[in-house]
């Protein structure tokens, strides 16, 4: 059974699918939304929802029925695995929202599986042949910290290349190389110092006078690199302008902040941890 996920850019995407394949799943992630995948979210989801849920939903669904032109028994042979949460706004509603399109496009046995962003650090669960343990969510914080790497040194690069396409080859070659070395368990630092050896060869011009826009706002628009935002990123940089994304790391560290705190305060009421909250601090490696 191949699982399939999305959601993130597509270096993100790529990294997290060496990842997985280290750990002997089989993965697909999805293109990049388009508006095409807006209009099919629109059709099949609930009225009066976010773009991000038309987008995201209608991308899974879009993909799986191209599939179906192509392949038999879609419902047996892919699963589709994303983050849940209560919220924030109406991102708690994704996971109903994606079930009760894929039944309405006529994939009602679809599996859906979905982990909670805020506790998945403290729960080890094993469903429809996934275990998310230790090892599974660490393979994702490396690929998802290596993701926002590569992105922030390309966006540094881009605007001040001096041959163009340069900096396109250099994330081309770069994302390749440390899929490989995640797939294959090869060293990680001696993948970046190739990554480096490789931007070293990129000539750029900095003293090109250029404003830097930091692109803010709903996390999918921010991070799309699609119709989602308008191709933002790549817009600024045919405009004169050094994009600076957001990392999807600071939600991590946010994630990570906000249980170390809760757990400091816990420990001045009780001392006495519990086993998973010893767990989380051990496989964070952060000392209190």
């Amino acid at each position: 059974m191949k699982i399939l996920y999305g959601g993130l850019t597509q270096a993100h995407n790529l990294l997290i699918k060496g990842a997985m394949e280290r750990l002997g799943y089989e993965v697909e992630p999805l293109p990049t939304p388009d508006n095409e995948a807006l209009r099919i979210g629109k059709e099949y989801c609930n009225k009066g929802q976010c773009n991000p849920v038309y987008y995201t939903v209608g991308n899974l669904v879009k993909h799986l029925l191209n599939k179906a032109q192509r392949e038999e028994d879609i419902e047996k042979r892919y699963i589709f695995v994303t983050v849940g949460s209560c919220g924030p706004c109406r991102f708690g509603m994704y996971e109903m929202e994606y079930r009760k399109a894929l039944k309405e496009a006529g994939f009602p046995s679809f599996k859906v599986v979905t982990f909670e962003q805020s506790s998945a650090l403290l729960e080890e669960l094993g469903r429809e042949g996934l275990k998310f343990d230790r090892r599974f969510f660490l393979s994702l914080l490396r690929a998802v910290i290596l993701g926002d790497l590569i992105n922030d040194l390309y966006y540094k690069t881009k605007p001040y290349e001096v041959e163009k396409n340069a900096a396109d080859r250099w994330k081309e070659d770069s994302l390749e190389l440390l899929y490989l070395a995640l797939k294959k368990g090869k060293s990680i630092p001696q993948a970046l110092r190739e990554v480096r050896k490789k931007l070293s060869l990129v000539e750029v011009d900095y003293f090109q006078p250029k404003p830097k826009v930091k692109i803010i706002g709903e996390f999918f628009a921010q991070t799309t690199e699609g119709d989602g935002n308008y191709k933002m990123a790549a817009w600024l940089i045919e405009e004169g302008a050094q994009p600076v994304i957001e990392p999807v790391t600071s939600w991590v560290d946010y994630l990570i902040y906000e249980k170390l705190l809760t757990l400091k305060e816990r420990i001045h009421k009780n001392p006495l941890k519990t086993l998973k909250e010893l767990f989380l601090v051990k496989a964070l490696g952060v000392y209190i």
